[in-house]
């Protein structure tokens, strides 16, 4: 990873499940696994280091909080997705840079969830927005 264009990203998602799928969902958030898929689809230069994760019970739901802290090289993350020449030229648009590797670690984290979600509900499939409900900030 380059000296300079390395960042850490902070991934926030905010899930509500009922208490029955809580210790799923909770389970379901591991680094080696999900460094593994990181590896494969950015080769390497988007790895996690942390995953904190804060539960609230209530009486009928559990409210997760899940920060992940991804350390991110930025220059090849645009070399890999736009070329040599865009990754050179976005060393001067830092926050440009930064905020659209956001967005695209958004868009795939959120694909990734209603996947997730409709896959893990089996025969409640069509009851999976009623039961998870979460909102999803890279920062």
């Amino acid at each position: 990873m380059g000296r300079n264009s390395t960042e850490i990203i902070k991934c926030l998602i905010y899930i509500r499940v009922s208490n029955m799928y809580a210790d799923d969902v909770k389970n379901s958030f591991k680094i080696d696994e999900l460094n593994k898929e990181l590896k494969k689809e950015t080769q390497g230069y988007l790895k996690i280091t942390k995953i904190m994760i804060n539960e609230k019970k209530y009486v009928l739901t559990t409210h997760l909080e899940i920060a992940i802290l991804f350390s991110a090289d930025m220059y090849h993350l645009v070399k890999i997705n736009k070329g040599k020449m865009t990754a050179n030229l976005a060393k001067l648009f830092k926050k440009k840079r930064r905020e659209e590797i956001c967005n695209q670690i958004e868009k795939k984290f959120n694909e990734k969830m209603k996947n997730e979600i409709s896959n893990r509900a089996g025969w409640r499939a069509f009851a999976s927005p009623l039961i998870i409900d979460y909102k999803l900030r890279v920062v």
